[in-house]
């Protein structure tokens, strides 16, 4: 599977139940980490950032990972 096909219909797709999220809020973040991977449903996405500026509570600066 190539790149456009591995990201066809992101843009329609639901995002799932688990996982980590943002909240609402403005953010500088570095990245961590990017990972395209195959999932129980099909493709995952998976990117995960260290949060730099925050103007959330729920996602404060250091923060790596926080729970749905």
């Amino acid at each position: 599977m190539g790149v456009e096909q591995f990201f066809d219909g992101m843009a329609e797709a639901e995002m799932v139940g688990s996982g980590v999220h943002f909240a609402i809020g403005q953010y500088l973040v570095k990245t961590q980490s990017m990972k395209a991977i195959e999932g129980f449903k099909g493709p995952c996405f998976i990117a995960e950032f260290e949060i730099l500026e925050s103007s959330a509570e729920e996602d404060p600066v250091g923060a790596r990972a926080r729970g749905s």
